[in-house]
């Protein structure tokens, strides 16, 4: 009980006392109406003797109207006193001009909002070569309900046609040797229309250094590829060969000799390439190279010519006489039962002196025009069976036309043999032989496959995938410089039973080289010419299905906003402290290796010389430049010059101050990828641009309830990190960071500080963003150098919730539905979660329960799933849900700490069910 200014008692009312520390301020002295009743209550009591006459407590009269109008009088004046008490601490103000000026007292400076980032691909016109500048503006196709929003490049970017789309390699030349000729599984052929079909002879002819060999094969089957026009012959009886490769014979000094016709340049020997800069270099250093050394090195050739011949025979001739009738035998001129031709090497009428065939002649069966002279045919026998019907000996095989130098003819003539006179297909030999058949069995057994039409090869397709830290390139591509931006993107592989992902990452070139892979001893395969290999600076975050992979090469950052230039107004050096507002805001911040994580875009000029921002103006020189700025709590910045005292005052001059800036910031500049494809902006040659990753980093200006927790976190570290507490608070008060984590963790060299970062309000990160890159880099420069930093983008966990609710009598299902599942969103957001923060369901029945109209919620289940995989939820099997921290993988990676929340995005997520009302 207290007692008030008239000495009356106020009830229960504590006194209004300092809130500090409290999540609210303690109810005031009180009302109009306690008031009222303590002043009536006294007129009475036994201490005041004086107005023991006064009993009436008629409203109207002047005493006790004059009571109520004190009682009106304190009412007023303790509500005011308990605003004033409210918004004079911190963790009770709610004016936002409270909080701003509560927070400078210790110097917080509210956090400006972060501009998102993002990477930017252009396409050029076929030949043409650009010089895009910095500051290039674009423009994001706006969605239903959405704002077009503007980025800018933030630095010059040399683009050229061919960096368009940096062709991946994907075929090589087929290793077709003598050796490997006989065992290939497969040859793939160029185009479709091959017309070949199972059980076809195909003739493989190789020239290596002059030496020929022709290697019959059997086709086994056809696929066909039609969306690379390309066919794969199956082969029987082949194996995996054992490449054969050509030697090289050409190296980057043998031709510079050709091409500066050096006579006194000695052979360099085989060399696997150069980089690109020794190209430059050797044409900056020689006018006879300038603009062909390039192409030439592209079109030399480091191996012997893939001297390999396909054919298709496609006429398949059995020898005159296969069908020959038994041979007529006679006794003393009387018909004897026909006989079978006897071997002809035997004695008999068709003795060796008197065969029907001979060794430089052949015979067929029919005229067969498509069998021209000078050709290829092949003789093949088949294999004699055994009595029991398995073969008895291997198919006999000769190549026809083969000795260089001495090509076979061909010509029709009429023959009579074997009791048959027909028309037949004479190829006649010159030096060479054929193996004539011994016996009619050996004869019907022989067929000869001519007529070769030659079916180009096609290169074999690589099937590695695309990982690591080099990109072979299809051919030689010229210009591209170490510390390049690129984009490779492409299905991602590596996921069991899953096809199809598709994902994207920024990488930079550390190297160039142009030439060929690594050859080992024996060089190059034949056919080989020089490519360029593109070495990054660090390996590719994900492994690719190579023929999906597409590598953007004209890239460059760009920055959400846009200029402006305006003139702040007019100098005057006899007025201290002068002050200008920006006309456009909000003014555009963005990612640093400050302290704050950001930096201004803000420069401001005096008579055309530029003058530096400070954080404050206090501790300047007299003659020395610089200004601050200061936002007020609705985002208006004002440029503030010194007094002359504290630093130099602007001289004196008709609008000599000048300001160039950049508007927009916040979350609405992080663009899904392939939004951004306006151009503003649009230089000559430049056909179009798109951004293959999204747009991420962008944060809203810092809120006041943001301001509330986050003031006091930066006098704990002050700029210096020693502490693993220090690393978080430092990490959560950084521009474009909305939650932060750091662990400690061993590892085999020591340990690691391992960060783990969300956007603001828990949006996502890349690991490549401007965010995480700037915070590395503050983190290391502001920390123990001897430590070991590791910034990761943290895991977010998708929540899913069931539960049955039952609802108070006279309340409909569907308001109410939507209410709890507003509750549920609000509580368990992205926004309202920390990581590594489980979630017990006793939460969940809270958050329903305030819901107005609900009676009971029973049945709570929690489950989890990571997005983008494709397994079903699991339901953890303890009273509580995990959102693991920091830790070790099992194969001793470092994990990012999960972010357990619900997904505005996936409604399906919150599966709320009805209780009917008799069985709540």
């Amino acid at each position: 009980m207290t007692t008030c200014a008239c000495g009356g008692r106020t009830g229960d009312a504590p006194p209004v006392a300092d809130p500090t520390g409290a999540a609210a301020p303690r109810p005031r002295a009180g009302t109009h109406a306690t008031f009222l009743a303590a002043m009536l209550d006294r007129l009475s009591a036994a201490d005041l003797p004086g107005l023991a006459g006064l009993t009436t407590r008629d409203p109207a009269d002047p005493a006790i109207a004059l009571c109520d109008a004190w009682a009106a009088a304190a009412d007023v004046l303790t509500f005011y006193q308990e605003r004033i008490v409210r918004e004079g601490y911190l963790r009770t103000a709610t004016e936002p001009r409270s909080l701003h000026e509560l927070t400078t007292l210790i110097g917080h400076r509210p956090r400006p909002g972060t501009a998102a980032d993002t990477h930017l691909a252009f396409r050029l016109e076929d030949g043409h070569t650009e010089s895009i500048p910095a500051g290039l503006r674009v423009q994001s196709m706006p969605g239903p309900g959405e704002l077009p929003q503007p980025y800018e490049t933030g630095e010059p970017l040399r683009a050229f046609a061919a960096a368009n789309t940096l062709p991946i390699r994907t075929t090589r030349p087929q290793p077709v040797t003598h050796d490997t000729a006989g065992e290939l599984p497969a040859l793939w052929l160029d185009g479709t229309a091959t017309r070949l079909r199972a059980n076809d002879l195909l003739l493989i002819r190789v020239d290596e250094g002059g030496s020929v060999s022709h290697t019959p094969r059997r086709v086994a089957a056809i696929e066909e590829d039609a969306e690379r026009h390309r066919t794969l012959v199956r082969l029987d009886g082949g194996q995996q060969p054992v490449p054969d490769p050509w030697p090289r014979v050409d190296g980057l000094d043998d031709l510079v000799a050709l091409l500066t016709a050096d006579p006194g340049a000695a052979p360099s020997g085989p060399a696997a390439g150069a980089t690109d800069a020794e190209l430059r270099l050797r044409e900056l250093l020689d006018p006879a190279l300038a603009g062909v050394l390039h192409s030439a090195w592209a079109a030399a050739t480091v191996s012997g010519p893939p001297a390999v011949e396909v054919h298709a025979l496609r006429v398949a001739a059995p020898l005159f006489g296969y069908n020959a009738p038994l041979m007529p035998t006679f006794e003393e001129g009387t018909p004897l039962p026909m006989d079978e031709w006897q071997d002809w090497d035997s004695e008999g009428p068709h003795g060796p002196e008197l065969r029907p065939e001979t060794d430089h002649a052949v015979h067929l069966d029919n005229a067969y025009p498509d069998i021209r002279g000078g050709s290829l045919a092949v003789v093949v026998r088949g294999a004699a069976a055994n009595e029991d019907g398995t073969p008895a000996d291997a198919p006999v095989l000769a190549v026809l036309g083969a000795v260089p130098g001495a090509p076979f003819t061909v010509d029709l003539v009429s023959r009579s043999a074997y009791g048959l006179t027909a028309r037949s297909t004479r190829i006649t030999l010159a030096g060479e032989t054929w193996p004539v058949p011994t016996s009619m069995d050996e004869l019907r057994r022989t067929t000869v496959h001519a007529a070769p039409e030659v079916l180009p090869l096609a290169e074999l397709p690589i099937t590695e995938l695309v990982q690591g830290a080099v990109l072979e390139l299809a051919g030689l591509v010229e210009g591209l410089e170490a510390g390049r931006l690129l984009v490779v993107s492409g299905e991602r592989a590596g996921l069991p039973g899953v096809a199809g992902v598709g994902v994207a990452e920024a990488a930079r070139i550390a190297e160039v080289r142009q030439g060929t892979a690594d050859p080992g001893e024996d060089g190059p395969p034949p056919g080989e010419s020089n490519h360029s290999f593109v070495v990054l600076e660090r390996p590719l975050t994900h492994r690719y299905v190579r023929d999906t992979v597409t590598v953007h090469g004209n890239v460059v950052r760009a920055t959400h906003g846009e200029t402006r230039t305006e003139v702040l107004g007019s100098g005057d050096a006899a007025v201290p402290g002068q002050r200008f507002v920006l006309r456009s805001g909000p003014l555009t911040h963005v990612s640093a290796a400050t302290s704050a994580g950001v930096r201004s875009t803000l420069e401001v000029t005096v008579d055309s010389v530029r003058w530096p921002e400070r954080p404050w103006l206090l501790g300047l020189a007299p003659g020395e430049r610089g200004y601050t700025t200061a936002t007020d709590e609705h985002g208006a910045t004002a440029v503030l010059f010194p007094d002359g005292v504290s630093g130099r005052r602007p001289a004196s001059g008709s609008e000599n101050i000048r300001a160039r800036y950049r508007v927009g910031t916040g979350r609405a500049g992080n663009a899904d990828a392939g939004r951004i494809t306006v151009l503003v902006d649009k230089p000559l040659g430049v056909r179009e641009v798109v951004n293959p990753l999204p747009g991420t980093g962008g944060t809203d200006p810092e809120s006041p309830d943001r301001a509330r927790d986050d003031a006091p976190l930066p006098l704990r570290t002050l700029d210096r990190l020693v502490s693993l507490a220090d690393y978080a608070d430092f990490a959560r008060t950084f521009g474009g960071v909305g939650k932060a984590s750091a662990d400690r963790l061993p590892d085999g060299r020591g340990t690691v500080i391992a960060v783990t970062v969300t956007g603001a309000a828990g949006a996502p990160l890349l690991p490549d963003s401007a965010v995480v890159a700037a915070l590395r880099r503050a983190l290391r420069d502001l920390g123990d150098p001897a430590v070991r930093i590791r910034v990761m983008p943290a895991r977010r966990l998708v929540l899913r919730i069931a539960a049955r609710i039952g609802l108070l009598p006279g309340h409909d299902w569907a308001p109410v539905e939507e209410a709890v599942r507003r509750a549920l969103l609000g509580a368990f957001g992205p926004a309202r979660r920390e990581l590594a923060q489980r979630v017990v369901p006793s939460e969940v029945v809270s958050a329903v329960r305030s819901v107005a109209g609900v009676r009971t919620c029973r049945g709570v289940t929690l489950a989890s799933e990571p997005p983008g995989t494709p397994a079903p939820p699991g339901q953890h099997p303890g009273p509580w849900l995990p959102a693991l921290g920091t830790r070790r993988g099992p194969d001793g990676r470092l994990l990012p700490a999960q972010l357990l929340c619900t997904a505005d995005e996936l409604p399906e997520c919150l599966v709320l069910t009805r209780i009917e009302e008799e069985t709540v």
